[in-house]
């Protein structure tokens, strides 16, 4: 949402709430008027404008004038839920990128051939392209993703956030693709061994397939 930080209770913590209830009834109604969303939130028409100009301004939705019963009216229209988050995979010959929304929907992946071994720094400005290129081709603005998590081939210092020596990359050794990442896109971001990544994955897609009792 637009707010990352609030006080349950707070005006924060309400203008969220009804932001949900504005993006839930976007996500299962598809486009609808200003006026419809007032009256299937419950919530003001002043409070929808407000809502959906702060979603609007946050790349959230789209807005454009129609027409309803003969009157002017303004349609709005979910184009991503918030809360974007990237995905950046390195491997030793290749570069992906994926983009994913709050619910765990990926929206767009794209992969390119790249000799990550040899540099990291331009791997990482090479990933920040593919990031940047997967972004604008899924429609998504850049400003609005919270956060990114960077899969590494290779061991990370959990304090510093270095690369091991023990890498399938050596010369990556004592970099720091986060930090580098972060000067990159400009969005928080979090660096993973690749391996370790892979057994967090299983396990939610594990719990997913439990039976539920």
């Amino acid at each position: 949402m637009t707010d990352t930080t609030v006080t349950p209770g707070s005006q924060s913590a309400l203008r969220q709430a009804n932001e949900r209830r504005v993006v839930d009834v976007l996500r299962r109604d598809g486009t609808r008027t200003q006026a419809e969303l007032a009256r299937a939130t419950g919530l003001s028409a002043a409070s929808v404008s407000n809502i959906v100009r702060g979603l609007r301004a946050a790349g959230t939705v789209s807005v454009r004038d129609t027409a309803s019963n003969g009157r002017r009216a303004r349609a709005v229209t979910l184009l991503r839920p918030p809360g974007t988050v990237l995905a950046v995979d390195f491997a030793a010959d290749r570069v992906a990128v994926g983009v994913g929304d709050s619910d765990g929907n990926l929206l767009a992946r794209e992969e390119i051939g790249y000799d990550v071994a040899a540099d990291p720094a331009r791997s990482v400005r090479r990933a920040a392209w593919l990031a940047e290129t997967t972004l604008q081709r899924a429609r998504i603005d850049l400003h609005t993703v919270s956060s990114a998590v960077a899969s590494v081939p290779g061991p990370l210092d959990p304090g510093t956030g270095e690369v091991g020596a023990i890498s399938c990359v050596p010369r990556w050794t004592g970099f720091r693709p986060a930090e580098a990442l972060v000067e990159r896109l400009g969005v928080p971001v979090v660096a993973e061994n690749d391996a370790n990544l892979a057994a967090l994955a299983e396990g939610r897609r594990a719990r997913g397939r439990a039976p539920s009792t």
